[in-house]
């Protein structure tokens, strides 16, 4: 069905993994790169994140992604968030939630590609790569900005939807996501 033009730009809410629900356009609306603010809500400890999420947070545990340098929670989104670098230079962002269509992703099949993937035996996922894809929050309640993210692995584990976002291959993101305990 995707490789028809007509089929692609009539499917809506074709794909959806856990919280996320990836709607196909023809066009992505007018979007910048964030800069500043990627909405994760609140900084603080693991501990804390851990306490207020009410699901199971799991930490990557391969070499150089030890600790996340900072870890933040969404109250309205009931988002945990890892980030490796800085809101103006991410490197690496992860979040979990547990939160029914809290997230949408806006893909143009024409320039990003969607691979349906098993992260784990029983546990599935969708690798999308290619050109920048947009992301919104439309549940949160309130006014958010879309934003561009790049390389995205979205899959759900025992109730948690995980999303693994950065410049890396598929095989990369799939190390990460096996690793996270």
């Amino acid at each position: 069905v995707l490789a028809v033009p007509q089929a692609r730009s009539t499917i809506k809410d074709w794909l959806g993994i856990g919280n996320v629900t990836i709607r196909y356009v023809d066009e992505l609306p007018p979007v910048e790169q964030a800069t500043g603010d990627l909405g994760l809500g609140e900084q603080m400890s693991l501990e804390e994140a851990r306490e207020r999420a009410g699901f199971r947070v799991r930490v990557p545990t391969v070499d150089g992604l030890d600790d996340p340098p900072k870890v933040y929670f969404n109250d309205q989104s009931r988002q945990v968030a890892f980030l490796y670098g800085s809101e103006e230079k991410p490197k690496l962002l992860i979040t979990q939630a547990d939160a029914r269509g809290a997230i949408e992703k806006i893909v143009n099949l024409n320039v990003t590609e969607l691979e349906l993937i098993v992260v784990e035996p029983g546990y599935a996922g969708v690798w999308l790569y290619g050109e920048k894809h947009a992301i919104f929050y439309p549940s949160t309640g309130h006014e958010e900005p879309f934003r561009l993210v790049g390389n995205a692995l979205v899959y759900e584990i025992d109730g948690v939807t995980a999303r693994i976002e950065a410049e890396i291959s598929k095989d990369e993101a799939l190390r990460i996501a096996r690793s996270m305990r």
